[in-house]
This record gives structure tokens, C-alpha cells and sequence, in this order.
């Protein structure tokens, strides 16, 4: 084995190849280094686009937040007995800055920690036009024990999609006194990511 050229020196042009080879061996290598470099970079150039985008989508999102007005309304007793009321809540919600569509409403009724009402006839509105107040009317069924106690709170909650299809959720309250309904409050739209 050790009879061969391939160890043989001065180096035997045949076996080795020429200068030419050896450049053409060295400069392939380089090339191939500094592309390894270009491809890197451009991996990193991506990834910064990519965290730009979602930024700019954040920014026109949040250009696009939709707000509601709520306002919650003394509930109209329809029928009461000896031990149950039957009644209607009415919310009127009016979108302030734009249409919504696939709105869903839901209405609980809480004192303390404890929930008495929850999810009362959710509402789907599917269109509803820009600054056209609508009203929906939440129907139920309590025992009159429980029905708007002192230190009760009456919530509505309103998931619901922008005319692009972002969706947003928004809530609002009202606490109950002996005089009845009072000091209404609005909370900001929150975007919901799909």
C-alpha cells in the first residue's frame, strides 16, 4: 500500500491534479461558506419581518376596535307569584364607531360571589349597521328571593366581530340599589385572537 503515488513527493500532477483543481477545490469552499453566511442572514431578516407583521397586525386591530354603547335598563316584571318572577331585562347596545356582525349577548345577574343568573336566552344578532342602537330583551324566571337584591349586580357581556372579522369582547355592569338601577359602566373592547 505504501507503494503507491499518492505519497510520493515532489506530488505527481496525475494522482494530486493540478493548481488549477486546488483553486477551483479552494474557491468552491469559499463560495459555499459565504452562502451558508447569506442564507443565515436572510433567515434573520425573515424572522424580523415576520415579528413586524404582527405588530402591524396588532396596530390595525386595535385601529379597527369596535366599542359599544350599553346601557342596561330597569327589568319590566311580567308576571309575579306567590315565590317567582317572571321578567325582561332590556339592553340597548349601539356600535359606536362601526357595524358588527355575529354578535352574541349573554346577561348574569350576581350578588357576591354568587351567580343567580347566567347565560339568560343568549342574543346572535348576525348584522347590525353602524350607530343603529338595537334592543335585546333577556326573558327568565327567578325565585323572588333572589330577583335584584341590595348589592346586586347586573352584567352584560357581548362577544362580537368587526365588519373584517376580528372578533372583540366587551362587558358592562350595573349594580342594583333600593332605588333601583344605577351608575352604568362601560368597559373597552377586547379583541379575542382566533
Amino acid at each position: 500500500m505504501l507503494n503507491t503515488d499518492l505519497f510520493k513527493f515532489p506530488f505527481i500532477s496525475e494522482v494530486w491534479g493540478t493548481s488549477s483543481d486546488w483553486v477551483m477545490v479552494l474557491v468552491t469552499g469559499i463560495t459555499a461558506y459565504f452562502l451558508w453566511r447569506t442564507l443565515r442572514s436572510q433567515t434573520t431578516v425573515q424572522n424580523l419581518q415576520q415579528d413586524l407583521h404582527r405588530i402591524e397586525v396588532e396596530r390595525f386591530i386595535k385601529d379597527q376596535n369596535l366599542k359599544m354603547s350599553i346601557v342596561i335598563f330597569q327589568p319590566d316584571i311580567v308576571k309575579q307569584g306567590d315565590n317567582i318572577i317572571n321578567y325582561i331585562f332590556r339592553v340597548e347596545v349601539k356600535p359606536m364607531n362601526g357595524g358588527c356582525k355575529n354578535l352574541k349577548a349573554t346577561l348574569k345577574l350576581k350578588n357576591g360571589n354568587i351567580i343567580w343568573i347566567e347565560k339568560l336566552n343568549p342574543h346572535r344578532i348576525s348584522y347590525q349597521s353602524t350607530n343603529d342602537p338595537f334592543t335585546l330583551k333577556f326573558r327568565g324566571e327567578i325565585e323572588k328571593k333572589y330577583f335584584l337584591q341590595v348589592d346586586d349586580v347586573v352584567y352584560v357581556e357581548i362577544e362580537f366581530e368587526n365588519l373584517l372579522g376580528y372578533r372583540f369582547t366587551q362587558k358592562s355592569y350595573c349594580p342594583f340599589s333600593i332605588t333601583g338601577m344605577f351608575g352604568q359602566s362601560n368597559s373597552d373592547p377586547i379583541f379575542l385572537p382566533n
